[in-house]
């Protein structure tokens, strides 16, 4: 799966995260909410830093 597209899928989930976080839509589910926030961004921002610099060299023999 190309790094792009995973860069894109976990931005999205973390919008979608912060709307439910913004608007508490879940209050019953408060701290689990929080924590699947915490890391869905982490992931996010993790792909986000290192998807650039990652590159495979294949030299065919």
């Amino acid at each position: 799966m190309n790094s792009l597209w995973f860069t894109y899928i976990t931005g999205v989930a973390s919008l979608l995260g912060f709307i439910v976080q913004v608007f508490d839509l879940f209050p019953k589910y408060g701290v689990a909410r929080r924590s699947v926030f915490l890391v869905v961004s982490g992931v996010f921002l993790g792909s986000l830093s290192f998807a650039h610099r990652i590159q495979v060299s294949y030299i065919a023999s």
